[in-house]
């Protein structure tokens, strides 16, 4: 069945979704801003406070096209004012909708969710502070996110032993990949006996490293091979086929890094773990069982983008935008709900419940290209 199963999935739109990009509505306001208002939907308000503390900290921007410049700017497709006001509304409109059908989270459920994912990421408050959240913030994310659930698995039951037996029964699935940690020279065509002379000799493969290699500032990470991240699987196919067949403690043959042979590497494979069955923790568990959920509500015709989308429309008249720019943008961005309406009968893909998100992977050894084919 192939499905996605993420960290306490949550569907967050896709499809409709482009449009109904969501990022979280603030609704106490961490920063900035006076309680005069932006937009009214129907008898709820968004305020100048909500707006500027959530237009410093949106997460995703629309964009129409990529300028090639050295530091690759974006051209929204949007004002980012604009899709923020947007993002706001329809985060807005998702709420009402999820009490209207009886499904908006407890406190007892969000608070629930909170401390879950916060167990998961102790750093979660550290995260959203940074972001300029306060803890009611995070919680209100998580209820947003909850609400879209909570529609999406509307009249469905999905239960923990329905999820042990989807990975009793697709055990492939669920398998945590092979890991190998191994470390990488580069060196000039002349110097590949010299390195060997000097490894043949007894020198450690980093002491040799740190004198021919390349990679001058590849000593800092110890002259690993992708030192962040050490699944196989996710190798290129060559180098892949190279460490799998090279045993712990042991090096493979020069490889050349281009068909030119202009220069060539050796990996050290410094450790390896196998491929093993993932542990059924409660996190799994329960993340499986949503994702399940998920999909038996798709299958009776639950469909959350579709119903924002149809609200929003019939909403038109209830929503007020006083930001002048910002009126026929969004009178437009409206008459197009209908055509995405037509176009929206797949549901979105499941997707993580982390409005903290995630912080940006540190900066990886430069790795050798695959060996060229003879």
């Amino acid at each position: 069945m192939g499905v996605p199963f993420l960290r306490f999935p949550i569907y967050c739109g896709a499809g409709v979704a482009l449009l109904l990009a969501t990022g979280g509505c603030n609704r106490s306001g961490a920063v900035g801003g006076s309680s005069s208002a932006v937009a009214t939907v129907g008898k709820d308000t968004i305020t100048e406070k909500e707006f500027f503390a959530y237009l410093q900290r949106k997460p995703l921007v629309q964009y129409a096209q990529v300028a090639r410049t050295q530091q690759n700017t974006v051209i929204p497709s949007d004002t980012i004012g604009f899709q923020a006001i947007k993002d706001l509304i329809v985060n807005d409109v998702t709420l009402q909708l999820a009490k209207e059908k009886g499904v908006y989270p407890t406190d007892k459920q969000i608070t629930e969710e909170f401390e879950s994912q916060r167990s998961q990421q102790p750093k979660l408050i550290d995260l959203g502070m940074l972001k300029g959240m306060s803890v009611e913030d995070l919680k209100h994310e998580f209820a947003l996110e909850l609400a879209r659930y909570n529609l999406q698995v509307k009249g469905v039951t999905e239960t923990t032993q329905d999820a042990q037996d989807y990975i009793k029964s697709h055990p492939s699935e669920f398998m945590d990949p092979p890991q190998c940690t191994a470390q990488v020279m580069i060196v000039k065509p002349g110097d590949r006996k010299l390195a060997d002379s000097a490894l043949t000799s007894g020198a450690p493969f980093a002491t040799v490293a740190k004198q021919y290699t390349l990679q001058k500032d590849a000593e800092k990470y110890d002259f690993r091979y992708s030192p962040l991240n050490s699944n196989v699987n996710s190798f290129p196919p060559a180098i892949k086929a190279l460490l799998e067949k090279t045993d712990e403690g042991r090096m493979t043959d020069w490889q050349p890094i281009d068909k030119q042979g202009q220069a060539y590497y050796k990996f050290y494979v410094m450790k390896k773990v196998a491929a093993k069955p993932t542990a059924q923790t409660p996190v799994l568990l329960e993340s499986v069982r949503r994702v399940l959920a998920q999909q038996k509500g798709a299958k009776a015709g639950n469909n959350v983008n579709r119903d924002i989308a149809k609200k929003l429309r019939d909403m038109k008249d209830q929503i007020k935008i006083f930001i002048k720019q910002d009126q026929n943008p969004w009178n437009e961005f409206v008459t197009k709900l209908g055509d995405e309406l037509t176009a929206s009968a797949a549901p979105p893909a499941a997707t993580p419940l982390a409005p903290g998100g995630t912080a940006g992977a540190a900066p990886t050894t430069p790795t050798p290209p695959p060996a060229a084919k003879k």
